[in-house]
């Protein structure tokens, strides 16, 4: 039997999922081990079922039995843990802009080239700086956690802990405000268990690559 994460010893788990017990928490366990992909289906299947769930990274495979004697030793941790987690969900805000490619010129002289790279440099610093402005712009609540800020070649996510049932309002406001804004797309995923927030080391994309 393998662990999935910890929640209230008084939920009731979809199958193949079932409980451990542990004083004021209970492990969420599975007989299956299945692959990262399908420990992170049951992981979101509870979650999605209203179950709070402090989850363990799906990358590994956590022996039940190991679990449980460390949730002995760290009730009370747990306990707050879960308490902190309580109607919250992982929301990913990512932001998205067209990259312009550098293609070395058939004919032209290296101070062409120069400065053509410099260029390139200066409109991606500009759309750079123009994503973070309105990424600020759209956090228009105080999330209980945000992520760190993690800038790609082309794109601008952060993960933000919410209230579960604030999701689908920020979700229709992001929907709005895509459509006024043309040039930068906006792309927002979950609602997820808080897996960055518990320290889980794998990234859902990580996972499910």
């Amino acid at each position: 039997m393998i662990a999935l994460g910890w929640c209230r010893p008084t939920c009731h788990p979809p199958l193949p999922m079932t409980l451990r017990p542990c004083g004021k928490v209970a492990v969420l366990c599975t007989d299956f081990v299945g692959a990262a992909r399908d420990r992170l289906s049951w992981q979101q299947q509870a979650f999605d079922d209203g179950i709070d769930l402090l989850p363990l990274a799906p990358g590994p495979i956590w022996q039940a039995e190991e679990v449980c004697k460390f949730t002995q030793s760290a009730a009370d941790d747990l306990d707050t843990k879960l308490a902190d987690l309580a109607g919250q969900c992982q929301a990913t805000l990512t932001l998205h802009w067209s990259a312009s490619v550098m293609l070395c010129p058939p004919d032209g002289s290296g101070r062409d080239w120069l400065r053509k790279v410099t260029r390139q440099h200066r409109d991606t610093q500009m759309q750079k700086d123009r994503a973070a402005e309105l990424f600020a712009k759209l956090i228009t609540f105080q999330p209980a956690q945000q992520g760190k800020l993690r800038y790609g070649p082309s794109s601008l996510s952060q993960s933000l802990l919410l209230a579960r049932a604030d999701f689908a309002d920020f979700r229709h406001y992001l929907q709005e405000t895509a459509s006024a804004d043309s040039g930068i797309s906006i792309c927002l995923t979950g609602p997820w268990p808080a897996f960055e927030f518990v320290g889980a080391p794998l990234s859902h994309s990580e996972v499910l690559a």
